[in-house]
């Protein structure tokens, strides 16, 4: 009989064991659970708190890390009527640029590039062909050449600001991708300035395809009355002109399709563009010196294929721009040229290379305009329509090259030539001389431009 109780007891004793183990187990196995929980809970309020204050200095470092400064002092010495030995007077530019960039993300990526000119020029004016976005006819300075997100995918990309398009295969003067705007307060050095605009890009293998709206961009300003690169017949700011714009939603944007490929080696590409032309067009006024600014609607097409070799590149591009609403011509287009590069015989001369580009350029105009009180400006400033330009570049190493450019325009029988020195005297600081001539018939633009024969003296230092 005590054997049967001491083994209940035993029995009692392990039940009454077991059960106070587990809990404790339990109980230990809970604290310990809370005691790693609320230290995950502090490392996770910790990291935030770091990536908060991260946030908060992390893109602003970058900004001042990635950030490269240029500063440019530039003199100019205009040429009274041609003569060289009379100089008519001197001009003085200082620009500097601010780049810089910061990573937002794996995928984003912020980019700045801000600039300021100031010029000895009365109100910058004297040879300033004014950006389309200005409708003082002054320089907004400072200014940014672009400033836009990009958010970037395996097989796409996103970007949102002021940025660049860069499209076609002509090396001089070619007919893709020219919306950008282009300031001349220094005509000798020209500051390009992006397009706003909203783009997606799409891979697909090797090619893109990207989708641009441009919002209006407001092209009636003209050029002060006086201006030495005024053209005789020109609309100056003296005229008075009204205006009548659309205010139509879809009017108030481009939208341009552009398509880069290559197949077997060559390079080709396609533009289509619906939007304003680029440039004004007016109707005359029921009074004298009375113009009204028009919309002028266009449809282009532009198609361009390039071919490269070792040394060799053989180009071509065509377009053809029809007039929506029939207040402008129809044009069609082509430019054709080749570059060449050539060693052996430039080595022996004691030069790097020399580089050849002739480009051709030809114009077909068709007047479809619906009546003919209807003016536009293209038909006084498309310097570049039927001419041929040559520019022959002689590099001694990677520091000094020559270069010396010409243009004969066919049309009117004017021509233009330049003469470019570059010395890179070290990684932060360079120098460039230009001299520009033009010469023709006193009734062409080139002719007109004649006392606008200059000597340009730039220096650019990068700290």
């Amino acid at each position: 009989m005590n054997d049967i109780n001491i083994f209940l007891a035993i029995i009692i004793f392990n039940v009454i064991f077991i059960f106070c183990s587990s809990n404790a187990l339990a109980f230990s196995s809970e604290t310990k659970h809370s005691v790693e929980q609320k230290e995950q809970i502090e490392q996770k309020e910790q990291k935030e708190q770091k990536d908060s204050d991260r946030s908060k200095y992390y893109i602003i470092d970058q900004l001042l890390n990635n950030s490269v400064e240029k500063y440019s002092l530039s003199s100019a010495n205009y040429l009274k009527g041609g003569n060289n030995s009379n100089i008519k007077y001197s001009l003085l530019f200082v620009e500097y640029n601010l780049d810089t960039q910061a990573n937002l993300s794996d995928e984003d990526l912020f980019v700045f590039k801000g600039f300021a000119i100031y010029s000895t020029l009365k109100d910058v004016e004297d040879n300033y062909l004014h950006p389309p976005s200005n409708k003082s006819g002054f320089l907004k300075y400072p200014d940014f050449k672009e400033g836009y997100l990009i958010h970037s995918e395996k097989k796409f990309d996103f970007l949102l600001g002021r940025a660049f398009i860069t499209n076609g295969v002509a090396e001089l003067a070619g007919l893709a991708g020219n919306y950008n705007t282009v300031s001349f307060v220094a005509s000798w050095m020209p500051t390009k300035i992006g397009v706003n605009q909203l783009r997606s890009d799409l891979y697909i293998s090797d090619d893109k395809l990207s989708l641009y709206i441009i919002p209006k961009i407001d092209r009636s300003s003209v050029l002060p009355a006086g201006n030495r690169w005024e053209v005789a017949t020109m609309i100056n700011n003296n005229t008075n002109i009204s205006d009548q714009s659309s205010d139509k939603l879809i009017d108030k944007y481009g939208y341009l399709l552009t398509y880069n490929g290559i197949f077997k080696s060559i390079d080709y590409l396609f533009e289509l563009y619906h939007g304003d032309s680029s440039y004004w067009t007016f109707q005359y006024g029921s009074k004298a010196d009375s113009y009204i600014k028009i919309d002028s609607k266009i449809n282009e097409y532009i198609a361009g294929v390039a071919k490269n070799w070792d040394n060799f590149k053989l180009y071509h591009e065509m377009e053809y721009q029809q007039s929506v609403n029939q207040v402008n011509f129809d044009y069609f287009r082509t430019v054709s040229g080749y570059k060449i590069k050539e060693y052996s015989f430039s080595n022996k001369l004691s030069l790097d290379e020399t580089e050849l580009i002739m480009e051709y350029s030809y114009e077909k105009r068709y007047d479809k305009r619906s009546a003919q009180t209807y003016y536009s400006t293209s038909q006084l400033v498309e310097l570049f329509s039927n001419s041929l330009k040559t520019n022959l570049k002689f590099t001694v190493n990677d520091r000094l090259y020559l270069s010396l450019f010409h243009c004969y325009a066919f049309k009117e029988g004017g021509m233009t030539y330049a003469t470019t020195l570059s010395y890179t005297q070290s990684d932060t600081s360079s120098w460039k001389f230009i001299f520009t001539q033009f010469t023709g018939p006193n009734d062409s633009t080139y002719g007109n431009w004649k006392k606008n024969g200059s000597i340009f003296l730039n220096y650019t230092y990068i700290p």
